[in-house]
């Protein structure tokens, strides 16, 4: 839908170089859990280099993560970047 190549857009550990990070989250119009995709169409736009690493990861119980509804506030999210981007 986004033609997007990333396994993993909502993984929340991101690096950027200073200059990169800058570039990217002044045009940032999203703050919701969608700003993770927002973040690599930006990158896309930018013609940047995105790399994927394997990270160790463990699993946080108690999440905030309503599935149901944050899951409709964020296909609105998506819908919304796919106009803009």
């Amino acid at each position: 839908f986004l033609n997007i190549k990333i396994k993993d857009t909502q993984c929340g550990f991101k690096l950027y170089q200073k200059n990169i990070g800058k570039k990217i989250f002044k045009k940032i119009s999203i703050s919701g859990y969608e700003h993770d995709l927002e973040i690599v169409l930006l990158a896309k736009k930018f013609k940047l280099n995105i790399i994927e690493l394997p990270i160790k990861w463990t699993h946080q119980d108690n999440s905030k993560i309503n599935l149901i509804v944050d899951s409709f506030k964020m296909l609105k999210g998506i819908i919304k970047l796919k106009k803009i981007k």
